[in-house]
């Protein structure tokens, strides 16, 4: 960038300059310089590399390329070759999601990092919003690590929506906007680069908007030319592409013929391809690139030929007649393919697709796209190989046999899904699977049917469970082993559904989960058998199964030795986490989380890593250590950025609500939190605590309109996965509204829950401490004050006992609250032993409560006996003398005795100013 095209771009450089600083300390991060095409963004990147080298930084530069049918991983292959520790890096990236690609996101950390201790390094990658997923998914797994390192990465990216847009979230992107040259740059530059035109510098930003790109292709008209007018200019070249190919359509034949093919082949390609297509030798096509009247289109050196930029390339394309397109295309698939690359078997694919209708393209282009989607697959990028799959069955000669077009189809549907798009995968398993059937194969029936898997209860996750049900019906009895699988697959839809919608016409998910772990046992299939444990153990996420779902965690420890995938073997010691809170044994949750880091350590598997990190914030929050659950939740928020995991997502946010809950400070949420509840996938344990949310941020009538939609769900929910917690989600937001119907339901359902931790199995994201809280708030609501005072004594002891101190602190102070009128002396004492508590642990909402009763419960006044203050506290509820004696179990007249000795000693007249007394007070 020449000193007159900085004018004006001084903001942007500077930003740049500051991260460029920050990386040479080690300080790394990626810069994302956005803008609309030709607005300077490739020019400023240079800059950016032209800065960095002269400050004795090693840079290297790579580029997407708009073209569906390019290896994955293309730009970080081109900076390998630049680079050359990244090439190890890049070697033999693995097969299947999650090892795969973060084993090879870490070893490309590795190699940054060695690459960055000698000298750090900047990294320019051109059009990002074309990047293919797997360099956009290592791109967003990197991203955690590079404020670690020195590293800069500078990326450009046009102003569209796409995967890449996704990285933006990361708090280590710095966003550089560029927008078009202002009055006083252009004319700056034009005085520089340009004098004749200065004077026209005006019309020239109407016309162009100040975009830098137009301005320049007009510059390229002879300075003679303006003794014609501007506006006359402009006249004859009315359109962008007219105004890019006017010097196209003047070119030669030979060269204008080799300059429309390279435009076809792509932005960047390969002088020796370009050679092939055209049928010249690669000096001849040297000598057309690098003639005179095509030298401002493109350029050639080391090999390879580039356009001077991807406007250029695609208005030549767009200008080229559609019979010579297809020729174009036929020729440029025809010289990839003749490279033996399996890499380039895409780019193969899509042009012969492009090449035309014909019976010999059509087959070429099938053999091109089953081979590009085996190398994509491979390769760590699932949704090409599924493109290609459906490229694929596109152009499927119609004499092709059935197996082979049902083969595609599974792999079409295994890739979508992998790829995370469920619902093309679910239209492959319904195609196919009425294909297979049709054929008799009931294996690859249910081959299509346990594709899905994860789908909770949505509509989807129907069909597939209709998919399951009909290979059931075919499979034979003998493959007893798939037939585990899928009732396995069975039983874990019936119990999402009955967890999110109850309906008496559900399948019992518990009998469906007995049937298949009976088979997986029988069957000896380790594989098999851990998947129903699996389906088992989530059937039974509910208090009163604690015992059954202990012996199977044992199991699924011993079984998930051997399992393939990282959530296979971490099944056992996070199900014996839930139990040890169940049986509030907080003390033993240490062990589980050091066998979580184990295999953690041992896979490599950041997945693991992210649940020892919830299960440390979980332990963090029960003892009241909310600058470590904080801490720890940060680093969660990193794996969750990286893996793009919405379940991760979600159950960070839950904890951040329920600390902020406990906390008594919703007010001091982040907007974007609470609106992201408010968005949340409308379960009901979701529902019910948007309810609860609303009320702590004020809203009770928004409370009210939530909670009323619950009210008849603690009735009709089915025993299963969350359970328990949407049953005590909706009855906290019960206590809220003062709802004594249903706070007395939902207290009748989970009595068997008294003397256990508030734990059910289904893996929460944040631990209360005892249940006996919730059931003494549930009580106390609907008016039974004496169970009531049970349940928090038996939580205060149960608290006490595992140290976990909030939940303590809080039990004394509801226990307080009920006794602050019948039992006020013990009630001070209460409140004030919670509030030291409560401000030890930086509890300030239950600490203003606390505070409260405190001076509410203050010593009984002299002259009064303790009794005699019970009585006139509780005349002043107002309560009725009939009342106070059932309450305090008196007779009438002993209380009558006690309000006559109370007006007496306080010197007043009346019931009422007695409580007039007691409320001053």
């Amino acid at each position: 960038m020449s000193a007159a095209e900085a004018f004006g771009r001084e903001p942007q450089l500077a930003v740049l300059g500051a991260l460029r600083a920050a990386a040479l300390a080690g300080r790394g991060g990626l810069a994302v310089v956005t803008g609309e095409p030709g607005i300077g963004k490739s020019r400023l990147a240079q800059a950016a590399r032209d800065a960095a080298t002269d400050a004795g930084m090693t840079t290297a530069r790579t580029y997407c390329v708009d073209d569906r049918g390019a290896p994955p991983l293309w730009p970080w292959h081109r900076l390998a070759e630049q680079l050359p520790g990244l090439a190890a890096a890049l070697d033999d990236p693995g097969s299947g999601a999650e090892p795969g690609v973060f084993r090879l996101a870490e070893r490309v950390r590795r190699a940054l990092a060695a690459d960055g201790a000698a000298r750090p390094l900047l990294l320019v990658v051109d059009d990002l919003q074309w990047a293919d997923a797997p360099t956009v998914d290592l791109l967003r797994h990197l991203l955690p690590e590079l404020p670690g390192l020195p590293v800069l990465v500078v990326a450009t990216a046009r102003d569209e929506p796409g995967p890449w847009t996704g990285l933006l979230r990361s708090s280590a992107v710095s966003v550089v906007e560029l927008d078009g040259l202002d009055h006083d740059a252009l004319a700056h530059w034009l005085r520089h680069e340009a004098p004749a035109w200065e004077e026209h510098a005006a019309d020239l930003l109407v016309a162009t908007h100040g975009n830098p790109f137009f301005v320049r292709s007009l510059l390229s008209t002879p300075a003679g030319s303006l003794d014609q007018g501007l506006g006359e200019l402009l006249a004859a070249r009315p359109t962008l592409r007219g105004l890019l190919t006017s010097g196209f359509r003047a070119l030669p034949h030979d060269v204008r013929r080799t300059v429309g093919l390279a435009a076809v082949l792509g932005e960047h390609l390969r002088l020796d391809v370009l050679a092939a297509a055209t049928g010249h030798s690669d000096d001849e096509v040297a000598g057309h690139v690098g003639s005179p009247a095509a030298r401002h289109l493109l350029g050639e050196g080391d090999g390879t030929v580039a356009f001077r930029h991807a406007l250029v390339r695609d208005a030549i394309a767009a200008d080229l007649a559609p019979a010579t397109r297809r020729a174009a295309h036929a020729a440029a698939a025809a010289a990839l393919d003749a490279t033996g690359d399996p890499a380039l078997a895409g780019a193969v694919a899509l042009h012969w697709r492009a090449a035309g209708d014909d019976a010999d393209a059509a087959r070429r282009c099938f053999a091109a796209a089953r081979d590009a989607a085996v190398h994509t697959a491979a390769h760590l990028s699932p949704g090409q190989a599924a493109d290609f799959c459906r490229l694929a069955l596109d152009v499927a000669p119609g004499d092709l046999p059935g197996t082979e077009r049902i083969a595609l189809l599974l792999d079409l549907a295994r890739h979508a899904w992998a790829a995370g798009q469920p619902l093309p995968a679910l239209d492959a398993c319904r195609e196919g699977i009425d294909l297979a059937e049709a054929a008799g194969d009931a294996a690859t029936m249910a081959a299509f049917a346990l594709v899905p898997q994860g789908m909770g209860a949505s509509p989807a996750a129907v069909a597939a469970g209709e998919m399951s049900r009909r290979a059931l019906a075919v499979l034979p009895e003998g493959a007893v082993a798939t037939r585990a699988r899928l009732l396995a697959q069975l039983a874990v839809t019936a119990a999402e559904q009955a967890a999110t919608e109850p309906a008496d016409d559900l399948p019992s998910a518990d009998a469906l989960s007995a049937e298949a772990l009976a088979l997986a046992e029988r069957s000896g299939d380790r594989a098999a058998e851990l998947e129903a444990v699996a389906a088992r153990h989530f059937a039974l996420c509910h208090p009163a199964a604690l015992e059954e779902r202990a012996v199977l965690a044992e199991r699924a420890v011993v079984l998930g030795r051997s399992a393939d995938t990282t959530i296979g073997e971490l099944w056992g010691h996070l199900w014996r986490a839930d139990q040890v809170l169940q049986r509030c044994r907080l003390d033993e949750l240490d062990a589980v989380i050091e066998a979580v880091d184990r295999v953690a350590q041992r896979r490599g598997s950041p997945v693991a890593r992210w649940h020892a990190l919830r299960l440390r914030g979980l332990r963090a929050q029960a003892v009241g250590d909310y600058d470590e659950v904080l801490g720890l939740c940060e680093q969660a928020d990193v794996i969750a950025f990286q893996t793009d995991d919405i379940s991760m997502i979600g159950v960070q946010m839950a904890l951040r609500v329920n600390v902020a809950l406990v906390r008594g400070t919703a007010d001091e949420l982040a907007p974007d939190l609470v609106a992201g509840l408010e968005h949340a996938p409308p379960l009901p344990l979701v529902r019910a605590m948007r309810a609860r949310l609303r009320f702590a941020l004020g809203d009770r009538a928004g409370a009210e309109r939530q909670h009323a939609a619950l009210r008849s769900l603690p009735s009709r929910l089915a025993r299963g996965p969350r359970w328990a917690p949407t049953l005590a989600m909706i009855g906290l937001s019960a206590v809220n509204l003062d709802d004594a119907e249903t706070a007395r339901t939902v207290h009748t359902l989970l009595l068997p829950m008294s003397g256990h931790g508030a734990a059910d199995g289904s893996g929460g994201p944040y631990f209360v401490g005892s249940a006996d809280c919730w059931l003494g708030l549930f009580a106390r609501t609907y008016g039974d004050r004496s169970r009531a005072a049970e349940h928090f004594r038996t939580a205060i002891e149960v608290d006490d006992r595992m140290g976990a101190r909030p939940a303590a602190a809080v039990d004394r102070l509801e226990l307080a609250d009920l006794l602050a009128a019948a039992h006020p002396a013990e009630a001070h004492d209460l409140a004030r032993t919670a509030a030291a508590e409560l401000a030890a642990l930086d509890l300030p909402g239950p600490l203003r409560r606390a505070t409260a009763l405190i001076a509410g419960t203050r010593a009984v006044p002299a002259g009064l006996t303790e009794r005699e203050w019970e009585v006139v506290q509780l005349v002043a509820t107002p309560k009725t003398n009939q009342q106070i004696a059932d309450e305090l179990v008196l007779s009438v007249r002993t209380v009558e005795t006690h309000v006559r000795n109370a007006l007496a000693k306080l010197q007043l007249t009346s019931r009422t100013e007695l409580a007039v007394w007691v409320h001053r007070r």
